[in-house]
């Protein structure tokens, strides 16, 4: 029979044996519509779910400073374990958490929300936004009510563009300065160390701290082909320049690993080295950009590794043999424009 139910028809609720009769196709209906309504409501259970996730942790990244926080008084390496992991988590949530993110920045720009746990929803906003977050984040970085988080504009900045170190004038490098002058840092030192001193110590005309990051072949060829008249000339340079926009100068080390990571990659895990931390020299193929990011120049630098000989040396040094020609590209950098 057509509609009969055959000996051989496995049964289903609601099914007849017949593929074309109504009822059959209601079945069919019905069951589809339940499928569905079950996806929708686990989906909207997960979206709700992720909502409250995003705006638990916005809440925690956002509250106060402690009092002894506000006071300055914990010293020492900053202890933020606890914002890091909210933040790596916060920024895993991809774009679906940055509507939060941006209601918790507006709050800061206006002066309403400003304490060291919030400067971490300003690193999951890079982390997620990537270049696009960039011109936000400078435009903060200008602003004087945000001052207290001048140290950490470098590296979210650094951040957002994908570089190793981005540097401003008023860089600073994560170490404390001993009442006897050595530095302690608060991780391994890195080459980055080296270029980021050489770097500030170049746009603020700083000769002695300059010579502090260079090893003893550079620092003589410094003395021989630099001297003190054509850094005036050089610096000046950057100072007359029309075409200035801003004195800060990013990099990309071209090598994988930690080295050439930002200062804060905002990832979970310990990046590996791709060069041997020895007690050689060995050369960094370097990509150097204007203050926007933009490509201005590249060139090797030649390192070396000192294990901080002397008191309150890095452990390492910059000995390229043209130094000369490695201020002049951060010369050019730093003016925004490319070096020809």
């Amino acid at each position: 029979m057509l509609c009969g139910v055959s000996q051989n028809s496995s049964y289903e609720p609601g099914y007849s044996g017949c593929p074309l009769c109504p009822h059959r196709i209601n079945a069919m209906r019905a069951a589809r519509l339940l499928r569905i309504s079950g996806f929708l409501i686990a989906t909207a259970c997960a979206v709700a779910q992720s909502d409250d996730s995003v705006r638990g942790l916005v809440t925690f990244l956002s509250r106060p400073a402690s009092a002894l926080e506000a006071m300055g008084l914990e010293g020492g390496c900053p202890t933020s374990s606890e914002d890091r992991s909210a933040a790596i988590s916060l920024s895993e949530q991809g774009d679906s958490a940055i509507p939060e993110i941006e209601k918790a920045i507006s709050l800061m720009e206006r002066g309403e929300l400003q304490s060291e746990h919030s400067a971490w929803l300003l690193y999951a906003y890079a982390k997620v936004r990537g270049a696009a977050a960039y011109p936000r984040i400078a435009a903060m970085a200008r602003e004087e009510r945000l001052s207290s988080l001048e140290p950490t504009w470098d590296r979210l900045i650094a951040l957002s563009l994908s570089l190793t170190s981005y540097v401003s004038e008023s860089h600073t490098i994560p170490a404390l300065k001993m009442a006897d002058g050595r530095l302690f840092f608060c991780r391994k030192q890195e080459p980055r160390d080296a270029l980021d001193k050489l770097i500030v110590a170049w746009m603020n005309n700083d000769r002695r701290s300059l010579e502090g990051s260079l090893g003893t072949k550079a620092r003589t060829i410094l003395d021989s082909q630099v001297t003190h008249e054509t850094g005036i000339e050089w610096r000046a340079m950057l100072k007359r320049s029309k075409t200035i926009t801003s004195s800060s100068v990013g990099y990309l080390f071209g090598v994988s690993g930690r080295w050439s990571d930002p200062e804060e990659p905002l990832t979970s895990g310990v990046a590996t080295m791709s060069v041997a931390m020895d007690k050689g020299e060995f050369d960094l193929d370097t990509k150097f950009t204007d203050s926007t990011g933009k490509e201005c120049g590249r060139r090797p630098i030649r390192f070396v590794h000192s294990s901080g000989a002397s008191q309150g040396s890095l452990d390492y040094l910059i000995d390229a043999a043209d130094i000369d020609g490695l201020l002049e590209l951060i010369s050019a950098c730093a003016a925004n424009r490319a070096q020809k």
